[in-house]
């Protein structure tokens, strides 16, 4: 294995080579064919490190050709995205300004030392009439980014995630804007090598349901429908109490009953490690694909987010 790979503890190496087709003596290999794949394809610019092109080998379940699809939809995505993708600087005042709000973080523990990561998602934890959904994703994809090479038992068990409705006003729901939650829900599912174990939305609002059916049919993508282990839905109306019926006390905030500190220690640091990345983010403008000499044979993997990129940008530019 490469000795730039992290070492991960047994029962994260169980099941990565149980459940993700895992062979640790192949590493190496693979992510060298991944490095010359790249190398050949004149329209991707792309990272090497080989901590990340194992995450997209593990999200793949290390089939190569999908590894390969990932990646260059993971950079077609977010080239497509520059609202979202350009600019990230942590120390800009006002992206700063939000992440201090908090509104997605990554729970510090974990169930047991092979359980999958638990992010807290609070859209209400932001003023509709200051901060645009824009704001938010971008760092959001931020964390994520940091994520796919520190998190293991991300990349490897999956992602539990809990959305809190609370205090969440018409002026949230208008700012999802149906062409823009598609190219969202496709940069986040097809351009993204993590899976999504469940999903619990709490606080929801009355209607919730006919809303919930609406979002899930304007997100549908491929990658949904193929998947082999769907996300499981928990629905808890009025209460967050419920949660611990699903996770335990000692993984949640103290605000929702939990015992692992308060919000506003991880909100502090998400915002140290953040800035720590600030480099990172900066290079990252670097990479991503070159539209103009695309080659014929990846211009029909993209048609349905070329298709949601075209119509977005029709609508936006009347």
């Amino acid at each position: 294995m490469q000795s730039s790979i992290r070492k991960i503890s047994q029962p994260l190496q169980y099941r990565a080579i149980h459940e993700l087709n895992e062979k640790p003596l192949n590493i190496g290999q693979e992510i060298e064919e991944l490095k010359k794949w790249i190398q050949r394809t004149p329209h991707l610019n792309a990272r090497t490190d080989d901590q990340f092109l194992l995450t997209f080998l593990r999200g793949s379940k290390h089939n190569l050709i999908k590894a390969k699809t990932k990646i260059e939809m993971f950079y077609t995505c977010r080239t497509a995205m520059p609202e979202i993708m350009v600019n990230r600087d942590p120390l800009d005042p006002h992206l700063r300004e939000v992440i201090r709000l908090g509104v997605g973080l990554p729970l510090p523990l974990t169930e047991t030392p092979d359980s999958g990561r638990v992010i807290l998602i609070r859209p209400g934890s932001y003023d509709a009439t200051r901060y645009s959904i824009i704001d938010i994703m971008k760092v959001a994809n931020m964390i994520c980014d940091i994520l796919l090479i520190e998190d293991d038992n991300l990349v490897i068990s999956g992602e539990i995630a809990i959305v809190d409705f609370e205090n969440v006003t018409k002026s949230h729901l208008l700012q999802l804007e149906p062409l823009l939650v598609k190219k969202l829900a496709l940069l986040n599912q097809e351009g993204s090598p993590l899976h999504q174990n469940a999903i619990h939305y709490v606080h929801t609002p009355p209607g919730f349901d006919v809303v919930f059916n609406l979002f899930k049919t304007i997100t549908q993508t491929r990658d949904m429908q193929t998947e082999d282990y769907p996300a499981e839905i928990f629905i808890h109306p009025t209460t967050s109490a419920t949660l611990s019926d699903h996770i335990s006390r000692n993984i949640l905030p103290l605000e929702y009953g939990g015992e692992s500190g308060p919000l506003e220690a991880i909100i502090q640091f998400w915002e140290k490690k953040l800035i720590e990345y600030r480099d990172y983010f900066i290079q990252d403008a670097a990479y991503g694909t070159l539209e103009a000499i695309r080659p014929p044979e990846y211009r029909h993997y993209h048609a349905d987010f070329l298709a949601a990129t075209s119509s977005y940008n029709l609508y936006y530019n009347q």
